[in-house]
């Protein structure tokens, strides 16, 4: 049976920051502003930057003998925070900084390894499927900054790998996992979903466009497929023809079981198909049904949904991202 809950008290706190901890059974109940401290409380909560003499009214108001924890908890809080705060609170007061990862199954517990708070969150997530990593409170800053810099690095160099095999004609998904086969880089460096990884949205944003552009000039649109959300079709629509007719489908918004028709119906009389978003749906179709409902079968796949042999074989205008087929040329662009 699992511990019971651990109930923290707070003003105001992100609406995130409260599901990401009930889920962990901590609960941070609003109660700071009441004179009283409910005796099972084991202390307070910060998820932004509070004013030292208010947190000292706080601690000041609780019962003697009552808990002194303050959990501080999210990526909005200043890097140093915790430490600051330690030298200026009361000697009894334990400050305990937790961050859990993405993924939900790992934490960071910066504070004192013997410290009851430390003891007692550490147990807690434990019974919760949650390993944790106790470090000291600086150390979590630092993971947490450093965080979105790696994902950042590993983001850039998938796009410049994807550039380099779109010069050699490699097929970049395939090296992707490939380099993955080297123990010392492992299959978990392969890119992440886009809204986690937004430079990556932003570069198959930027082919789009290019691609897009290069199309405009060499031939003349008269409809446009596109098989995404509004939003990344804003992205691109400053290089489509003013005058083109754009039939939008989002394969991630639709019923599953209208997935194929709704899609294919975007397709008749399509000069082109741009493939933003993909789903399982999206890669049920065969480039057939294409063939047969385009009016002149373009395809920008910024998924690499299709096999290239297959665009190939059916002599469909295909280009992907990272996978320089140089289909333009046979084809009469």
């Amino acid at each position: 049976m699992h511990e019971k809950a651990i109930l923290l008290l707070q003003g105001q706190a992100q609406e995130q920051h409260l599901e990401d901890l009930l889920a962990r059974n901590i609960m941070i109940v609003d109660n700071v502003r009441e004179a009283t401290f409910p005796a099972e409380s084991s202390g307070f909560y910060l998820d932004r930057p509070e004013h030292v003499s208010v947190l000292q009214e706080r601690l000041i108001a609780r019962k003697e003998g009552s808990p002194s924890l303050l959990l501080l908890y999210g990526e909005e809080l200043p890097y140093g925070y915790a430490d600051r705060l330690q030298e200026k609170l009361p000697g009894d007061v334990e400050i305990v900084r937790l961050a859990i990862l993405y993924g939900q199954e790992r934490a960071l517990i910066g504070g004192s390894p013997t410290g009851k708070g430390v003891q007692r969150i550490r147990r807690h997530l434990a019974e919760h499927g949650v390993i944790s990593l106790v470090c000291r409170p600086i150390e979590v800053d630092a993971t947490l900054r450093q965080v979105p810099a790696y994902l950042d690095w590993k983001s850039r160099f998938y796009i410049k790998l994807g550039e380099a095999c779109d010069q050699t004609n490699a097929r970049l998904e395939v090296v992707a996992q490939a380099l993955g086969m080297d123990a010392r880089i492992g299959q978990g460096w392969l890119p992440e979903a886009e809204d986690r990884m937004p430079q990556q949205a932003a570069e198959r944003d930027r082919w789009l466009q290019q691609e897009c552009a290069s199309i405009r000039e060499k031939t003349k649109m008269n409809r446009v497929a596109f098989w995404g959300s509004k939003t990344q079709l804003k992205a691109i629509e400053n290089v489509l023809p003013a005058a083109v007719e754009v039939q939008q489908c989002d394969p991630l918004q639709l019923p599953k079981a209208n997935e194929p028709a709704e899609l294919a119906s975007t397709l008749e009389g399509a000069d082109l198909l741009i493939i933003r978003t993909a789903s399982p749906a999206v890669r049920a179709l065969g480039l057939q049904e294409l063939v047969l409902r385009m009016s002149r079968p373009l395809v920008l796949d910024a998924c690499s949904c299709f096999p290239l042999m297959e665009a190939e074989a059916l002599q469909i205008g295909y280009r992907t991202f990272g996978q320089n087929t140089n289909v333009w040329e046979w084809n009469g662009l």
